[in-house]
C-alpha cells in the first residue's frame, strides 16, 4: 500500500477593475496558499 501526501492547491480568479485592489487581494490570497489568476 502506497500513501501519498497530496496537497490540492485551491485556485481563485480575482476580477476587479481597480488594479490596486486586485493586487492587494491577489497578494493576500497567495500568502495563504491559493493559486491566483487575475482579470480586469
Amino acid at each position: 500500500m502506497t500513501t501519498t501526501n497530496e496537497v490540492k492547491v485551491q485556485k481563485v480568479l480575482v476580477v476587479d477593475d481597480e488594479k490596486s485592489i486586485s493586487e492587494l487581494i491577489t497578494t493576500s490570497l497567495r500568502f495563504v496558499g491559493f493559486e491566483v489568476r487575475t482579470a480586469a
